[in-house]
């Protein structure tokens, strides 16, 4: 175990830096492409261009978190189009609360929010490859960590955003129930303060098939974190209201998991990579409900684990496709499913495909074009 953890680590570390340097050579070759840079918020201050690639979309609304807090803001014309809610009022406290932790190490705000999104997606890899062990044996749970590492939406789980951190605490909840070790059961209670999803954590640690006592607990930890996701709120925004509020003005409040699929009709234009009407979206959205619902005929996972990566792709956060290549990342039994149907033959050039991907997602990132 621990020497698949350290190739793991190696591969993490490597396939980071590379993306790290190839962020700013892009960049600093093509310039902004300017297709999501009107309107959206980005960093207006000097920075090397791989420290400036990192940062797009809600990247910056972290930074911002951390640096100003929640309320104050700089005149950004979301705020002023929202009112008195704060266009931040849509984040979870986890991260930029890690980073404003780690500033006085880092020397500055970017390199904290750099730092944090490393290891928060060292913590994915490591996590996704400890849990995938548990049932599944190290060849299975070593295959599956370097798919996810592959993966291509998965350079958001090593960006300044909370994907690294909610997926790696998730899947250390979930090792803490399998094995009985209720001591690592708070991860619940940090995943909540990462992500919205971690809302809907009861659904599948309600019916785990697990002692009642171990149930309890783990649902404990899941109740502590919200108790302090309100408190958090309460004291930054006056409470939860300006959370659903946002969501509800800057993207319309969903109301079921089908709303996705009346949006993607509903808008125009079209394209792979779209708004709401990207055609990659759809394919992945409809792939992941086949392989959540084809996938235990030949896997069998623990039933806690099926739940929650219903919960994961089902549940509906906003009014459309919006970012669901990035939301199905905390759907981490499609990667379990995914590894267990590619042939061994075919592993690695899928590997490698899956990379050069990756590397596309990064140039489409860091030049502020829409990806997920």
């Amino acid at each position: 175990m621990k020497k698949q953890l350290l190739i793991l680590t190696a591969a993490y570390i490597a396939s980071r830096l590379i993306l790290l340097i190839l962020a700013g050579v892009f960049l600093s070759s093509f310039g902004f492409m300017r297709e999501n840079w009107d309107g959206n918020l980005h960093l207006e201050r000097r920075n090397p261009a791989w420290v400036e690639a990192l940062y797009r979309w809600d990247a910056c609304w972290y930074l911002e978190i951390a640096e100003y807090g929640y309320t104050a803001t700089r005149g950004h014309r979301e705020d002023r189009r929202l009112g008195a809610i704060p266009f931040s009022a849509g984040f979870f406290p986890l991260t930029p609360y890690a980073v404003k932790a780690l500033k006085p190490l880092a020397g500055s705000y970017e390199l904290a929010g750099i730092a944090a999104g490393l290891a928060g997606g060292w913590l994915a890899i490591a996590g996704l490859f400890l849990l995938a062990r548990s049932a599944l044996g190290e060849d299975t749970a070593f295959r599956a960590a370097l798919l996810l590492l592959c993966f291509p939406s998965s350079i958001f789980l090593s960006l300044p955003f909370s994907e690294g951190w909610f997926l790696g605490l998730l899947c250390l909840g979930f090792l803490a129930l399998q094995t009985h070790f209720s001591e690592g059961l708070p991860a619940f209670t940090f995943a909540v303060l990462a992500r919205p999803l971690g809302l809907f954590l009861p659904v599948g640690l309600a019916f785990a098939r697990r002692p009642r006592p171990a149930r309890l607990k783990a649902l404990a930890a899941w109740a502590l974190g919200v108790g302090l996701l309100m408190l958090v709120f309460h004291a930054a925004l006056g409470g939860l209201e300006p959370f659903f509020q946002r969501q509800a003005l800057s993207r319309g409040m969903a109301t079921g998991p089908w709303h996705f699929l009346v949006e993607f009709f509903r808008w125009t234009p079209k394209g792979w990579f779209s708004w709401k009407g990207g055609y990659l979206d759809l394919l992945l959205a409809f792939g992941a409900i086949a392989t959540l619902a084809l996938g235990p005929r030949r896997m069998k996972l623990p039933l806690e684990w099926n739940l929650w990566g219903w919960t994961a792709v089902l549940v509906p956060l906003c009014s459309s496709l919006l970012s669901f290549q990035r939301l199905l990342l905390p759907a981490f039994p499609l990667f379990l499913y995914w590894t267990g149907w590619l042939p061994r033959r075919a592993f690695w050039a899928v590997l490698a495909l899956l990379a050069s991907v990756q590397i596309y997602y990064l140039y489409r990132y860091a030049t502020f074009q829409w990806i997920a």
